[in-house]
């Protein structure tokens, strides 16, 4: 069955604002350099200073809603919102990963970001965790995620990119699991192939299987923070 459009509303448009579609509300975004004063009691960019443990879950789903396939990771984004598993988890659908995310990222003791995936058979779902020095794996890369060339900095960054902002401008990264889908088509269309449409269930669970794991692992099995 095909993705009911109405998963498309929480996508973001083509200027690559974000929708927030999680229950909790998130920290303000950064104040551009120069533009006055910081967020009270956050640290300034670049300046290296530690708020404190980072804590709670963002998640983004990613992608052109307008190219079939491509528009998975904002309705994974959706759909998993409603998830108890996913409880005070601030989810976002975003039209593409932008450096002002990066303050919310470093907030944050876990990061998903979940986008079609380039590479990879119509329906299978791919779940990577993003290591210090790069994508463990990366033989099977996120379309839209590694990215090789280019500048460093444009107005979308790939997940490294990312993860860099975040760390040379407010002092910490979150571990960040990426979530890929293979698409069965990226022509201009608004609705999901049959293949992705049934892989989104299953791509939930292996989200939140993940997460639940580095949440153990990072708790030593007792409950940890949503």
């Amino acid at each position: 069955m095909a993705a009911d459009s109405g998963a498309r509303a929480a996508s973001s448009p083509s200027d690559g604002s974000a929708a927030r579609i999680g229950a909790s509300p998130g920290p303000a975004l950064a104040p551009s350099p120069g533009s006055g004063s910081a967020e009270p009691g956050a640290p300034s960019p670049g300046s290296g200073v530690d708020s404190g443990p980072a804590e709670g879950v963002l998640v983004v789903g990613y992608g052109n809603p307008l190219r079939s396939d491509d528009g998975v990771g904002p309705v994974v984004a959706e759909r998993l919102a409603s998830d108890p598993r996913f409880a005070g988890a601030d989810v976002r659908a975003e039209h593409q990963l932008t450096p002002e995310l990066a303050l919310d990222a470093s907030r944050s003791w876990l990061l998903v970001l979940v986008d079609a995936a380039e590479g990879v058979a119509a329906g299978e779902v791919v779940i990577r965790e993003l290591g210090p020095a790069g994508p463990a794996g990366a033989e099977g890369g996120l379309a839209g995620c590694i990215e090789e060339g280019g500048p460093p900095l444009t107005h979308h960054v790939n997940p490294t990119a990312l993860l860099g902002l975040a760390a040379e401008l407010w002092g910490a990264a979150p571990r960040t699991i990426l979530a890929g889908i293979g698409p069965g088509s990226l022509e201009l269309g608004e609705e999901l192939t049959p293949e992705v449409e049934a892989a989104v269930p299953r791509a939930i669970d292996a989200v939140a299987d993940a997460m639940a794991a580095l949440r153990d692992a990072r708790t030593g099995g007792g409950a940890g923070e949503g």
